[in-house]
């Protein structure tokens, strides 16, 4: 998000939070008071830090930065006030349900975030606004235009902006994609990848609200509808993460894995596809009016399947792949 001449100057706990451990990747968080301000305290105090969307994924984050004594969760919020407290009580920290209030505090120098995704590009850019150095759940956003936002405004701002795939801290990761980028299995003559489905419609019946939770706010700043628990919950029958405009359905889901493994293999962080085409058979998304498996949905929104074609010519088909990465046809093999 930011340039490597940036980077270097605020690389002084590149050993403390920013380490991965297990199965998730933790968040290179550096705290503001490197950048020397008369209202904020001296560079050896710890990292202060909030978490906004503190659900399934935000508790494990919170749980594994419990190893690293450098950090310190002062305040969480969420939707769901009753669950903000349980989260707060268990890690010691203030709850609340505003994110804004967070973003306020002087004594929090970083955010964790891990909100739905229909949220994370707001929620990132408020919090650059505030000065917060930035840790984001994959995936970062659901368009490129919300991307581009955000990362105008971590430039803007001078935050540091990390978005989290484990997969980037696993060991036989790191040396697969390095064998396929440095050339040693040859030149890659094409990319197999999975053909993950993309989101549909999700029209149920609503109802009650459980207690606790404001589902105007998780609605956010998509249009209200009425709450339903198989859409409130991200993966279940099935889940906000199969449904358009909340998710870019298993794409952005375990897409923003296998994709990202195809990237790092070729060498294209700092680049992307140049062309992308579709192949044969109609977009048309069912509409779930009752809650039922993802399996009837998943089957339909991988047609068409999608094709992308880098600078260099190597060219991505997507079928059956794997689905934490790629199939690379190489002229070694």
């Amino acid at each position: 998000m930011i340039s490597r001449k940036e980077m270097s100057r605020r690389q002084v706990l590149q050993r403390g939070v920013a380490a991965a451990v297990g199965a998730m990747a933790l968040p290179q968080l550096v705290p503001g008071s490197v950048l020397a301000q008369q209202d904020r305290p001296g560079a050896n105090d710890r990292i202060r830090i909030g978490a906004i969307g503190v659900g399934r994924q935000g508790t494990g984050l919170l749980a594994k930065l419990q190893r690293y004594p450098v950090a310190q969760l002062v305040a969480v919020a969420d939707a769901d006030i009753e669950r903000a407290e349980r989260v707060g009580k268990k890690f010691g920290a203030e709850w609340m349900r505003e994110y804004q209030r967070i973003l306020d505090r002087k004594d929090v120098d970083a955010i964790i975030t891990a909100t739905t995704d229909h949220w994370r590009s707001l929620v990132c850019i408020h919090a650059a606004q505030a000065k917060k150095d930035i840790y984001a759940e994959k995936p970062m956003t659901l368009t490129v235009a919300e991307g581009r936002k955000m990362v105008e405004a971590a430039r803007k701002y001078g935050v540091v902006f990390q978005t989290g795939s484990q997969q980037r801290s696993m060991a036989i990761n790191s040396l697969a994609c390095e064998l396929i980028r440095t050339g040693q299995l040859g030149k890659v003559k094409k990319v197999i990848g999975f053909n993950f489905p993309s989101p549909w419609e999700c029209d149920f019946q609503g109802q009650p609200v459980p207690d606790g939770l404001d589902w105007d706010l998780w609605c956010g700043p998509t249009e209200p509808v009425p709450f339903h628990p198989n859409l409130y919950a991200p993966r279940t029958n099935p889940g906000w993460i199969s449904f358009r405009p909340y998710s870019g359905g298993e794409v952005t889901g375990w897409g923003s894995h296998g994709f990202d493994q195809i990237q790092w293999a070729l060498g294209m962080d700092e680049s992307g596809p140049v062309e992308f085409w579709p192949g044969e058979g109609d977009f048309d998304p069912p509409t779930y009016r009752e809650p039922e498996s993802r399996e009837r949905g998943e089957r339909i929104c991988a047609t068409p399947p999608v094709s992308w074609r880098y600078a260099n010519g190597v060219v991505v088909e997507l079928a059956k792949g794997n689905q934490a990465g790629g199939i690379f046809v190489c002229e070694k093999g």
